[in-house]
């Protein structure tokens, strides 16, 4: 019998290409498709069997029913965030990044579903310090806001302890703070992004990087959760798909003076610090007891006037040295059930068992929805403390 063929719309094999950050050379390089043959599909010069749309399909990480549609939905379509903490700012997305910010993008379509049908009102306090300069008076609301004991946090065990402990206290304001995937075949390096930020009056996500250290995440969380309150975005990221926010923009820097502003409070290291005493060994203390990154402390003292420039460089090079050979160190087997709700959130995994339970979806759509085997649930749900009373197949 002869291959069906399908329709090739163009606008539908562009859009899953470019989606997943692949140019046409980087597709012939995994297929026998050539560039120029996709240029072809792409153009509707060409129809395409079905062989080749499943082979395409897989790659690009889509079903391949999506190759029928003539016309792309709208919420398939949004820009490519640009709310990041990422070190290069020239580099256009890779097919990794992609795959999370899908990912992402799918919880929180799911989570605004959700709240639709819950009939929520809208978060009143997005956007609520919109124009503010002054990061002292937005640090002080945060503070008050998430109800942040300092002692708390200080007699936390470890920077681990101290990031659950951050993300408890924002996912209590409906914010979903989840990761991408750990495993070798979708994680994304440290280097391409530490976190992003998808707003949404019902359901903003912060999307973190495991591949980063618990206090850089820790830091990274402030950061993003500042972009919430300084920038109306209007659920949108407004950018080109492969423009990022310029490294040194405003408010790029106005969040991350929140962030520090928030996390080391200039009161408390005034009563530590000893002009006198060494510095790395000051910053080591102080970093264990705020639980936050020696770098980021050595920025704060700069920014208040209480080291040098040149010592700030010295200190950075030499941290970033000291977190390259402590990188790629093997840690501890994760278990699955503990994987899942590192990457889907605890707020996210909360509702979808919470679904479950009202009979609104299915044990099939929690594997899809958490991506975690359904002989794992029930560690899950003992872990959020969210006891099961239906029965799980």
């Amino acid at each position: 019998m002869p291959t069906k063929h399908i329709p090739a719309y163009p606008d539908t094999l562009r859009w899953a290409r470019e989606d997943m950050g692949l140019t046409h050379t980087q597709v012939e390089g995994e297929t026998n498709f050539s560039a120029s043959q996709l240029r072809r599909w792409e153009a509707g010069a060409d129809s395409i069997n079905l062989t080749q749309a499943r082979k395409l399909a897989n790659l690009y990480k889509v079903s391949v029913s999506v190759f029928y549609l003539k016309d792309i939905p709208k919420e398939w379509t949004r820009m490519k965030p640009v709310d990041f903490r990422r070190p290069e700012d020239k580099k256009p997305y890779s097919r990794r990044l992609c795959l999370a910010i899908r990912d992402a993008e799918a919880r929180q379509q799911w989570m605004c579903e959700r709240a639709l049908a819950e009939e929520m009102p809208p978060l009143e306090w997005l956007y609520c310090h919109k124009g503010q300069k002054n990061a002292t008076v937005v640090s002080d609301w945060v503070v008050d806001w998430l109800d942040i004991d300092r002692q708390d946090i200080r007699d936390l065990g470890d920077d681990k302890e101290a990031l659950s402990y951050w993300i408890e206290k924002i996912e209590a304001k409906r914010v979903i703070v989840s990761t991408n995937h750990t495993h070798s075949a979708y994680k994304v390096d440290h280097s391409e992004y530490s976190g992003l930020v998808l707003y949404d009056s019902n359901a903003p996500l912060i999307l973190l990087n495991p591949q980063d250290s618990p206090a850089r995440r820790i830091f990274t969380l402030l950061h993003e959760l500042g972009h919430l309150l300084l920038d109306d975005r209007n659920g949108l990221s407004k950018t080109d798909f492969r423009h990022q926010a310029a490294k040194h923009d405003p408010l790029e820097v106005l969040c991350n003076q929140v962030a520090s502003a928030v996390l080391i409070p200039e009161g408390y290291i005034a009563k530590m610090w000893n002009r006198e005493s060494e510095v790395k060994g000051q910053i080591s203390a102080l970093a264990k007891k705020l639980k936050v990154s020696h770098s980021a402390i050595a920025v704060r003292l700069r920014e208040l006037g209480w080291i040098r420039q040149n010592t700030l460089n010295e200190l950075l090079a030499y941290y970033k040295d000291l977190y390259r050979q402590h990188q790629g160190k093997p840690g501890g087997r994760t278990l699955p059930d503990k994987q899942a709700l590192d990457r889907c959130g605890k707020l996210f995994a909360r509702s979808v068992l919470d679904a479950y339970e009202q009979g609104n979806i299915d044990a099939v759509e929690i594997h899809d929805l958490l991506g975690v085997k359904l002989k794992h649930l029930a560690k899950l749900s003992e872990r959020l403390q969210f006891p099961l009373h239906r029965w799980v197949a």
